[in-house]
């Protein structure tokens, strides 16, 4: 069987809010399946804006070294 993966990022900023409880439900209820579950809160990452350098397009990678490197490789 094949092993199914969702990533969720959640960019919610209020913690236990709306969104909080239903990933909650939603991560207890893959429990019982194949699927595997990661989530990113983007709150508790330390991510900048993009300054408009155009580094990435002419580059593998962004020339601002954060949080958001963990990000692109999950």
């Amino acid at each position: 069987m094949k092993n199914n993966q969702i990533l969720i990022i959640n960019g919610a900023t209020r913690v236990n809010g709306n969104k909080d409880i239903i990933l909650k439900r939603l991560t207890t209820t893959a429990l019982g399946t194949n699927v595997q579950i990661k989530q990113i809160d983007v709150r508790k990452k330390k991510i900048q804006d993009c300054i408009g350098c155009y580094h990435c397009t002419e580059n593998t990678a962004c020339s601002i070294k954060d949080d958001m490197i963990q990000v692109y490789r999950k």
